[in-house]
């Protein structure tokens, strides 16, 4: 036997142990593979732990939020002027006897029901200019709503139903703790037909704020970012964690941003919805100052580069700005101890202050730094209201004003001049530029006259009967107080 055949067997040996090293190897690395992958099919929610990329697990999600979601459809009431058309149009000839005769424009968005005396958030322009307001359940319920109030400053409204058993609720987050990169859901009723419907996506920034948003833009501004599908009709619905918790509501989406959405933080949507529900109103706190931002070239300026804040432009007179020594130049660059660096979050922060605390702001004028505490009033914003003229006659039972006919029309009656959302008057069909020619069976003159005999009604019946003129058509209509 020769050297190289007494050393076969060894190297054989070796050649099988190499090879069934190899295959458990191999072995070992595909099981792990298909672990992790069975892992990731398995693993925890979006946004709950290490398998957030998980996909299936948003069903679940869905089905706890999905029953508390509506669908709002909204009779919104226009005028041509509103729209643009004038100028080289007839307008006698859009609307004969009538030239600027309001008429409704048929609107929808999305909602959440927060609890269980069934008040929803919405949107403010979604109910905005609303006359009818009609709430869709999941179970498929239609619901007259009733406005309990709305914040155009922030761009939320509450609505109130009466259902005949309680309505799912959700389960409202905290949109302080949302971390860029989490997995977020948005629900409602995108283009007003198609209910029901989830998108979803991640956070993809916090704390926007300046942004200019068609149908017009919040004062005060928290959005969160998203590339959740967020598109007409969805306004007013919940933008929901992987928790199931509603963090969000979705308001606006940008075409030319690619799919790129808004909505508004649930922690100052939950704060304005609080006190609409309590006070039908949100209290604010005011300074007196109108601001502009420090650049870069106003801080070179001024030799005060590296320096964040905002520059007082104006200081209003007999304001707690004024009273407290502010000039027009100096720069504020702190609040309360929190550092203050443009003009739109400063402004949330003052308004989310106590009324009538004591604010400490730290500010530089001519670079010298100074301090001073500020006494903060109430800001008193114009109160969100339908347009009321001065001659119109309230008549609050019905949610009527009555003015009187002009002349030129060639009627005798009494002009309805406006009607109140969610009103008696509303509900049975009065519109605002109605004529009422009659109450009962009787001729009305004008609106003190037909007054008293609506009070007259009212007592004896309970109920009102008007024939109206609209257009060149007549009916009837019966009003009755809630």
């Amino acid at each position: 036997m020769n050297q190289s055949q007494r050393f076969e067997p060894i190297l054989e040996s070796v050649r099988s142990g190499l090879w069934n090293l190899l295959v458990l190897s191999l072995g070992a690395i595909l099981g792990v593979g298909l672990v992790l992958f069975a892992g990731g099919r398995r693993g925890a929610l979006p946004g709950g732990g290490p398998s957030a990329m998980e996909g299936p697990a948003f069903a679940p999600i869905i089905e706890k939020v999905l029953p508390a979601v509506v669908s709002i459809d909204v009779e919104k009431r226009f005028r041509h002027s509103d729209l643009g058309i004038e100028g080289g149009i007839d307008q006698d000839n859009l609307d004969p006897g009538f030239p600027e005769e309001e008429f409704e424009i048929p609107s929808s968005g999305s909602g959440f029901v927060i609890d269980e005396r069934g008040h929803i958030i919405t949107n403010d322009h979604v109910v905005r200019d609303g006359v009818r307001i009609d709430v869709h359940t999941s179970t498929g319920a239609t619901l007259p709503a009733r406005l309990v109030g709305r914040d155009p400053m922030t761009d939320i409204a509450v609505l109130e139903v009466e259902p005949d058993r309680p309505l799912p609720v959700v389960s409202l987050g905290d949109s302080d703790n949302l971390r860029i990169g989490d997995w977020v859901m948005a629900i409602g009723n995108p283009l007003g037909v198609l209910e029901g419907s989830v998108t979803a996506g991640i956070v993809s920034a916090k704390g926007r704020s300046d942004l200019a948003i068609s149908g017009g833009s919040p004062t005060y501004q928290d959005f969160i970012q998203t590339d959740a599908s967020i598109n007409p009709g969805n306004s007013g619905g919940p933008l929901v964690n992987g928790r199931g918790e509603v963090v969000g509501v979705s308001t606006a989406f940008n075409a030319p941003g690619a799919g790129i959405g808004f909505a508004i933080s649930i922690n100052m949507a939950r704060s304005v919805a609080e006190e609409l529900i309590r006070k039908g109103r949100v209290p604010r706190a005011f300074l007196g100052v109108n601001l502009m931002a420090l650049d870069k070239e106003l801080a070179d300026g001024w030799g005060l580069s590296g320096i964040q804040g905002v520059v007082v432009t104006d200081v209003q007179p007999g304001t707690p700005a004024a009273e407290a020594g502010l000039r027009e130049g100096d720069v504020i660059i702190e609040f309360n101890g929190v550092k203050v660096g443009a003009v739109s979050p400063f402004r949330l922060l003052v308004a989310r202050s106590e009324v009538g605390s004591r604010a400490r702001i730290r500010y530089l004028r001519m670079g010298k730094g100074m301090e001073v505490e500020v006494e903060l009033t109430e800001r008193q914003d114009p109160a969100p209201s339908m347009p009321r003229t001065s001659s119109a006659t309230p008549m609050d039972d019905l949610g009527l004003l009555l003015a009187p006919l002009p002349g030129e029309l060639g009627l005798q009656g009494v002009l309805v001049d406006s009607v109140l959302v969610d009103s008696p008057a509303s509900r049975a069909g009065m519109r605002a530029g109605d004529v009422i020619l009659e109450e009962g069976w009787s001729p009305v003159g004008n609106p003190d006259d037909l007054l008293r005999r609506i009070e007259r009604a009212l007592d004896q019946r309970g109920v009102v009967v008007f024939r109206i003129q609209r257009g060149s058509a007549r009916s009837y209509l019966a009003v009755r107080p809630r």
